[in-house]
């Protein structure tokens, strides 16, 4: 858990995981691609990130705590504070942005994941 957050840290700190930076690559990859491909797959590859990486968070910190009947609710609890905390990080990285809305996709990237491992569970014990 405490790796899975150093991870988002170390990334959300680096200029090479900025959304230019993104949009760079995938431009760099799809040259005949219009402006507006690109910046459409840049969305959806960034999106895609945050939803697997918090997503990744709520299920590892699930993961560490003991059983008990809120152990689901520390878990999503803790991926969206720490989703809130990386975007005010972010606020004070050259090239970087905190956003709202992207702490919002955080916390239901956590709330899914979890709701996946409570059906899965649930499948598991029938």
């Amino acid at each position: 858990m405490v790796a899975w957050c150093l991870g988002i840290f170390a990334a959300t700190a680096s200029p090479a995981y900025t959304g230019e930076h993104t949009r760079q690559a995938v431009s760099a990859s799809l040259p005949t691609a219009s402006a507006a491909i690109v910046g459409a797959i840049n969305i959806i590859l960034r999106k895609a990130t945050h939803t697997l990486v918090f997503g990744g968070l709520a299920a590892v910190t699930w993961w560490a705590l003991p059983s008990g009947s809120s152990r689901s609710l520390w878990a999503w609890s803790f991926a969206s504070l720490y989703a809130i905390s990386d975007e005010v990080h972010q606020l004070f990285v050259p090239g970087r942005s905190g956003e709202v809305w992207d702490a919002l996709l955080d916390s239901a990237a956590a709330l899914a994941a979890l709701t996946l491992i409570s059906a899965f569970l649930r499948r598991r014990r029938r």
